[in-house]
């Protein structure tokens, strides 16, 4: 099961921290399960990330970096195939990019204890349609 987070749900939160002066905290999420933090361009995804979690804690694959897109793209197992055995949280940052990745992800959450954290500014392919 993935849990959807929107950025008007982090910038609320944000505000109402912001005013109490503790900027480092604006929103918990749990990560005993995949979720997907998903809104507009330039929201603060991507430096919530930072500001929560440590390079040593997390995996950070940044798909705006080309290099790792094309790995991705090119061979999406991968995936599987480097971190099927992690206990750490993986972030997908910029999901929208790839989405060769999803049937990956989704082998990833129900065959093993993997856990995502996936950004992405576009839902179109990420969301089905109600």
């Amino acid at each position: 099961m993935l849990k959807l987070i929107s950025t008007k749900d982090l910038a609320k939160r944000a505000t109402e921290i912001l005013k109490k002066s503790q900027p480092s905290s604006w929103v918990t999420i749990d990560t005993s399960s995949s979720s997907l933090i998903w809104g507009a361009r330039r929201t603060g995804k991507s430096f919530w990330i930072n500001e929560n979690y440590q390079n040593e804690d997390i995996i950070l694959i940044a798909l705006l970096e080309t290099d790792t897109l094309a790995e991705y793209l090119t061979k999406p197992s991968l995936l599987r195939e480097r971190f099927q055995d992690t206990t750490k949280l993986i972030v997908i940052d910029e999901i929208q990019k790839s989405p060769v990745l999803h049937d990956e992800i989704h082998w990833l959450i129900e065959k093993t204890n993997t856990i995502f954290l996936l950004t992405g500014s576009s839902t179109g392919k990420l969301v089905p349609s109600e």
